[in-house]
């Protein structure tokens, strides 16, 4: 893959997730996972890898990378992973980051990562959830007398080369945080042919994820496009067994159109998913691949490069009255 410029250095279009690399979802293992990350680096010379110590059991994503690169990725792949801040004090998240950035540095065998983002929904202080037995969103106070001074600390001190945000909480208070100083290097926003959050929605209203893309953009924030194939929305089936009052399972149902609109155009709803998504910007589209399949047919799907307008105004008409 080619490189090219953004806010964070010259990137790759595709970053490589860790949701399908944690044998979070779907029949992968251990060393397929392993595999898959060492094909993306060294075969198809991806160099972003996003991880989290959420994906998989006991940080399965970030000891699979440990056991990929042995601490020695090549010159100019980087590394993100996360921290889930949760509902907690100030000072309680300040003790929460510098403890689990260590975990994952061990994990990984890495001394420094390049980006620690919070990965928990930001809300405003007085968040009234859409769930609220379950409700673990991190308050804006938090965020900014918690969050950002820890990570700034980490910055000076080598441990991180900067920090983000997940663009899923309250679409207002990510609005908030982008305009904020000082602001996130980089945010993960949905970005997919449905604008679906799919189960992650715990918030009344539209998801505005279009317009914190653009602001994202508008303000030298780096935009790291997830979910483009929207869980699984968009692939031509599902590849784990889901309840059919589960959103994503609905939203496969409502995709009827988008896969038909595929086989047209003669390729996989999921290359059509993750070409759609490139299609609408950003600096790169996250895969949630779980082995090296999935992971070259993205490649091939991105190689092919953005959508035509006319096939975009095409999908857009199909699913006009299914975006969420």
């Amino acid at each position: 893959m080619e490189v090219r410029p953004s806010p964070i250095g010259h990137v790759t279009p595709l970053a490589l997730g860790g949701g399908g690399i944690g044998l979070v979802w779907g029949k992968s293992s251990k060393e397929e996972a392993i595999a898959t990350l060492r094909r993306f680096v060294y075969h198809h010379g991806g160099n972003f890898l996003d991880m989290a110590p959420m994906y998989g059991k006991n940080r399965a994503a970030e000891h699979f990378v440990g056991e990929a690169f042995n601490g020695e990725l090549p010159k100019g792949c980087q590394v993100l992973t996360k921290v889930y801040c949760g509902n907690r004090t100030p000072e309680q998240i300040q003790t929460k980051v510098r403890d689990s950035l260590e975990k994952s540095l061990r994990a990984m065998k890495l001394q420094k990562i390049d980006y620690l983002i919070c990965h928990s929904n930001i809300v405003p202080d007085d968040w009234q959830p859409l769930f609220p037995a379950t409700d673990s969103s991190t308050r804006w106070s938090s965020y900014v007398n918690g969050f950002i001074p820890i990570c700034e600390d980490l910055v000076r001190e080598g441990k991180i080369g900067g920090w983000g945000i997940t663009g899923i909480g309250d679409p207002g208070t990510i609005i908030r945080a982008l305009c904020h100083a000082p602001r996130p290097s980089v945010v993960e926003v949905i970005q997919n042919a449905l604008d679906a959050l799919g189960e992650l929605k715990r918030f009344h209203g539209d998801s505005r994820c279009r317009e914190i893309a653009r602001i994202a953009r508008e303000r030298g924030v780096a935009v790291l496009a997830i979910r483009a194939v929207a869980a699984g929305s968009l692939c031509d089936v599902i590849d784990r067994p889901l309840e059919r009052d589960h959103p994503v399972q609905i939203q496969w149902e409502m995709s009827k159109k988008f896969r038909e609109i595929a086989a047209m155009e003669k390729m996989s709803s999921a290359s059509l998913a993750h070409r759609y998504s490139m299609t609408m910007g950003g600096d790169m589209v996250v895969l949630g691949v779980k082995n090296c399949q999935e992971l070259d047919e993205c490649v091939e799907a991105a190689k092919r490069g953005p959508l035509s307008l006319r096939l975009v105004a095409k999908i857009d008409q199909a699913l006009l009255v299914q975006k969420l």
